[in-house]
């Protein structure tokens, strides 16, 4: 009796406390989530290929997406204000096994491509790496070359500036990719790439712009010049108790530009050999930041490669614009200060005032029985604002005082006003 009068009352209490019972409600965190770092299948190699592979593990069979773009407003004193969905660029990278990856990008500049219109629409890269050892590893497929800060640091939100620096345009043809296979690595701490890859066409290039529009990208490339290039990074570890995070750079390469044809040859020779050097330096601490960069081109074969170009702008009825030089050069180094980094924020906002200054000439050096073309030695002054809420979004705003020893006077001094939004995911 006593045992079911227990029963009866356990039963009456369950009950009532199941008719009483509500919902439970699940508070968000205090704090929101920072946008970096991502789960590690969302962890693409954005802005060091030779990083993320090798210190983050991540799912055989998986595959991620990824993104970034920018839209952007010049306005010039000696040309028309310009709005522009500069570029928008897709990747996506898939893991097939933890040892064997593919990654590659996607990109639309200038918002639309057609017979009529001046966007692209083009492949940026895609590779397959096979992640032997840490010291060891081995990359093949349509390369990032690993010149420079930007051509490896490009996405858009990464750097302060509209406008990338113009020594990693025209010194530095960012952003460079090329056909190629070689291996990268890590030997306690100082991080390598090394590849061979397709060469420069010397079609392309000219007084104003160097070796930009001599790159390939593997568009029905001329195959007969391959060349070398090499990179080594080191962190500066001994800067950390200091809390400074540092990394210095610097970067290698050669190759033949005359791809076996036959307009390049001559009673002096027949190949066109460029060589490139660059070294550079990253900075940061206690909201502080700094970068430096100097980048040189020498080209060989001067005096053949400009009768070629200037017979072959002859046969097509266009200008020949003046003569490419044995050497170009240009460097720069820059300064900001997060001014929110007192305030300790988690959230990642930033708020960065910046300065830069920046030398290039493309006409560097030329053999004396060469004339300059004018306009192709400048400075430039940029001072501006960049506005992060979150790591891969930033505002932009900048000024630009560009200087030049072109003859008309107009282009001598111009006054630039920009303004960006970039973005990546």
């Amino acid at each position: 009796m006593k045992l079911k009068t227990i029963f009866i009352i356990s039963w009456l209490l369950f009950t009532a406390s199941a008719a009483t019972a509500q919902p439970s409600i699940e508070l968000p965190p205090e704090e929101p989530k920072q946008a970096i770092p991502r789960v590690p299948m969302l962890q693409l190699q954005r802005e060091n290929q030779i990083e993320v592979p090798l210190y983050q593990p991540a799912p055989a069979n998986s595959t991620a997406i990824g993104g970034y773009g920018e839209l952007t407003f010049n306005a010039p004193s000696n040309g028309p204000n310009i709005v522009d969905m500069r570029r928008m660029v897709l990747f996506i990278g898939h893991n097939f096994t933890d040892k064997l990856r593919f990654y590659g990008e996607l990109e639309l500049e200038h918002a639309i491509t057609s017979a009529s219109d001046v966007g692209e629409f083009e492949l940026e890269q895609a590779f397959l790496d096979y992640l032997a050892w840490k010291p060891l590893n081995f990359r093949a497929g349509v390369i990032l070359i690993p010149m420079g800060i930007i051509n490896i640091y490009h996405e858009p939100s990464t750097f302060n500036g509209v406008d990338r620096p113009e020594t990693d345009t025209v010194i530095i043809p960012s952003t460079w990719r090329e056909p190629g296979a070689g291996v990268f690595g890590d030997v306690r701490g100082l991080r390598y790439q090394a590849y061979v890859i397709n060469g420069f066409k010397a079609n392309g290039f000219t007084a104003s712009n160097g070796v930009r529009d001599g790159h390939q990208e593997a568009a029905l490339a001329l195959g007969h010049d391959w060349g070398l290039i090499a990179r080594a990074d080191y962190g500066l570890p001994f800067l950390y108790k200091y809390r400074i995070t540092a990394d210095v750079g610097a970067s290698f390469y050669y190759s033949h530009a005359d791809q076996g044809q036959a307009l390049f040859k001559g009673a002096e020779g027949d190949s066109v050999p460029v060589t490139m050097l660059d070294v550079d330096l990253r900075l940061r601490t206690r909201g502080l930041e700094f970068r430096g960069e100097l980048a040189t081109a020498w080209i060989g074969g001067i005096h053949r490669l400009n009768r070629a170009l200037a017979d072959a702008a002859l046969a097509a009825m266009t200008t020949f614009e003046g003569p490419v030089a044995h050497q170009l050069i240009g460097g720069y180094v820059e300064l900001g200060y997060n001014v929110l980094h007192p305030l300790k924020l988690r959230s990642g906002l930033q708020l960065v005032p910046f300065l830069r200054y920046e030398h290039v000439d493309t006409q560097y050096q030329l053999p004396s029985d060469l004339a300059r073309a004018p306009g192709n030695n400048r400075d430039i002054v940029t001072a501006g604002l960049t506005f992060r809420p979150i790591a891969e979004i930033a505002l932009k705003f900048d000024y630009q005082r560009v200087s030049t020893d072109a003859t008309a006077a107009a282009d001598q001094n111009i006054d630039r006003y920009n303004v960006g939004l970039a973005f990546m995911f």
